[in-house]
């Protein structure tokens, strides 16, 4: 990260000496809006992202594709910074525009479907996230072929939305030929080998087959483990996944040490501040259960601060923190209470 911002900043500078061309710019900008993303940083993204959408608008027209890719990029941004009613009217305008100039059967239009399928869901619409999951699916078996390895990773999200939707015989099945698919492609030694184990793993566990994705959790930890760097983001989401399934099957210890690993990951690399968020707020309710109230005060407040930090005080991503705050401190509970009552009466479905 620190390359990258350096090499921005060099960029930047040579733009200003040739006179600052608006398109290079608005390459830049897009630069700019990805390293703050990767950073965690989402509403510094959607600034630049404005910016760069308005010199594209400018310069080749408000239809141009150029305008299409940078709202699609802005929507991803609006959504990681909980701003889902936004997210999805710059989904749409790039979806129409996307469609107008290059086609409805264009790759693009599937990763859009895709975003505007997440949107649905985290916005209570669940039938209509699963049908765009589905369209995209289909959208991207024509253009690639149902072998294709974006045809797996679609099927993966196509598998979370029945989860989410309670049709979880057919999240596991659908994991099951996603998992197939890329194994086939990829051998058994690749990060999507491990993606997709993973979403197995928690479509088994939402079936309460919990003792058949621990395995799948774990070969996943593991294979991210001889992939990756010891701290990347990636193995803190598969040790937090597998600690969770393990303290619901009554291994409080085991799980408990693969939550606070994924904790302290994430803790040490600053790399998503809301994942570190999730962290906290899964120990806590662990280190709750154990009758630790103490520290499990303390990893719900981490978690509030840090959600303040990312969605700031009024917003539903709070709900969760605060809620299990009430729980801990009967003497804050009605203060605890009356600030969630505000939250909920004023905002939308938290993240």
């Amino acid at each position: 990260w620190a390359l990258g911002e350096r090499w921005l900043q060099d960029a930047d500078a040579l733009l200003l000496r040739v006179g600052d061309p608006p398109r290079a710019r608005a390459f830049l900008l897009e630069e700019i809006a990805s390293l703050r993303f990767e950073q965690g940083r989402f509403a510094e993204s959607v600034t630049v992202l404005e910016e760069c959408v308005a010199i594209w608008e400018r310069e080749a027209g408000p239809r141009h594709q150029m305008v299409a890719l940078a709202k699609g990029q802005l929507a991803r941004g609006l959504f990681q910074s909980g701003r889902y009613d936004d997210a999805a009217v710059a989904f749409e305008e790039a979806l129409a525009i996307t469609q107008e100039q290059l086609g409805r059967k264009h790759p693009w239009a599937a990763a859009i479907l895709n975003g505007l399928a997440v949107v649905e869901a985290i916005r209570g619409n669940t039938e209509e996230s699963v049908r765009k999951f589905e369209e995209s699916v289909a959208l991207l078996e024509v253009v690639h072929g149902a072998d294709h390895p974006r045809v797996a990773q679609a099927r993966g999200n196509l598998g979370i939305a029945y989860m989410n939707a309670g049709r979880h015989d057919e999240a596991v099945a659908v994991q099951e030929r996603a998992l197939e698919d890329t194994r086939r492609r990829f051998g058994d030694e690749d990060t999507r080998v491990a993606f997709n184990l993973s979403n197995l793993g928690l479509a088994l566990a939402n079936t309460k087959r919990r003792d058949e994705a621990v395995p799948r959790l774990r070969e996943a930890l593991t294979l991210r483990e001889k992939i990756l760097e010891p701290d990347h983001p990636a193995i803190a989401t598969s040790a937090q996944d597998l600690g969770r399934v393990l303290f619901d099957l009554g291994r409080g210890e085991e799980g408990e040490s693969y939550v606070r690993r994924a904790l302290e990951i994430r803790e040490r690399k600053a790399f998503n501040d809301h994942e570190t968020a999730i962290s906290a707020l899964a120990l806590a309710r662990i280190v709750a259960a154990q009758t630790r109230p103490a520290e499990a005060i303390r990893l719900a407040e981490r978690s509030v601060e840090l959600r303040e930090k990312v969605f700031g005080a009024d917003q539903p991503e709070l709900l969760e923190s605060l809620k299990l705050l009430a729980e801990l401190q009967p003497e804050k509970r009605e203060q605890l209470q009356a600030r969630i009552e505000e939250i909920e009466s004023g905002q939308g479905a938290p993240k």
